[in-house]
Order: structure tokens, then C-alpha cells, then sequence
């Protein structure tokens, strides 16, 4: 297990999911509001991985497809489908995000600080030093670089047993 890459992949999955659950919120609303549902569907069909079109009705296809979304309850079915969907893709990311945040939950504040300098914010060592130590120490007992990355490598090991029965 690589922990170190799965640290790395956090940031990125977390706004996947962050995206994701926005849209399904879009598109719950739009469901409240049906007015807004034709520009929704309009403009959400690049997101489903169809080709992304002017939005000129051109072809008798989109026209079809059109009015048959002008009707509210064609259009509310399509958004629960959508919905639906969006959910399932969101699911994993769900699942992977809580895990990271769980296990970082399970560190002392100036653990994770250093994981997330390191991961997230993607610090170099000097950086982390000076920040670490503004934070942290307050000029009493300062920590360098060599002494950050072993509490860096305890860390680590810290988490890969903690996340050891799910990323086996």
C-alpha cells in the first residue's frame, strides 16, 4: 500500500466529489423549479459525455429530444435518471474521501498539518520547516527539515495502519 499516493490522490478525488454532488444538487433543484430545466438539460450534456453542440436546434433529433423535455414530467424523469446516476459515480469518491478523512481525524493537529503541507498543498521541506515552526513552536524549540521528515516517515507509518485493512 502507497500511502504516499494515496494521499496525493485525495485532493483531486475530493473535488471530483465536491463537483459531482453539486451537480446532483443542481439538478435536485431543478426538479423543484421546472422552469429552469430546459437550460439545465441543455447545457449538462457535455457532462453525461455527449458531444457539446451550439444548442441551435438543427437537427430533427434535438428537436424531438427537446420537446419531449418541454413536457415537465419527461424532464423530471430524465433529471432523477441523471440523478441517479451522478449518485453511483460519486459513490467511490464518497467512500475514498471519508476513509482519508477519518484517518487524518486520527492524527494530532500538528501531524496532520505536516501531511497536509506535504500532500495537499504540495510544500517543499524548507517551506514546511518555516511554516511548522511559526505555527507550532513559536521560536521554543525549533524543529528542522531532517527532524520534520522523520516525524513525516512515524506519520506515515501511522496512517498506512490505519488505512491497512482497506487499501490491502
Amino acid at each position: 500500500m502507497d500511502v504516499k499516493k494515496i494521499l496525493n490522490e485525495y485532493k483531486e478525488k475530493k473535488s471530483k466529489l465536491d463537483i459531482r454532488l453539486s451537480t446532483i444538487e443542481a439538478w435536485q433543484e431543478a426538479i423543484k423549479k421546472p422552469q429552469s430545466i430546459v437550460y439545465l438539460v441543455q447545457t449538462s450534456a457535455k457532462e453525461l459525455g455527449m458531444p457539446k453542440g451550439s444548442f441551435n436546434i438543427s437537427s430533427p433529433v434535438e428537436r424531438e429530444i427537446l420537446n419531449k423535455i418541454e413536457d415537465a414530467e419527461e424532464a423530471i424523469k430524465l433529471l432523477k435518471e441523471w440523478i441517479a446516476e451522478e449518485e453511483s459515480r460519486a459513490f467511490p469518491l464518497r467512500i475514498f474521501c471519508i476513509r482519508i478523512e477519518h484517518a487524518l481525524n486520527a492524527l494530532a493537529s500538528d501531524e496532520r498539518y505536516i501531511i497536509e503541507c506535504k500532500h495537499f498543498e504540495g510544500l517543499i521541506w524548507r517551506d514546511i520547516e518555516i511554516n511548522y515552526n511559526k505555527k507550532y513552536r513559536n521560536n521554543n524549540n525549533y524543529i528542522g527539515t531532517d527532524a520534520l521528515r522523520k516525524i513525516y516517515k512515524s506519520i506515515i507509518k501511522k496512517l498506512e495502519r490505519i488505512l491497512a485493512p482497506y487499501y490491502a
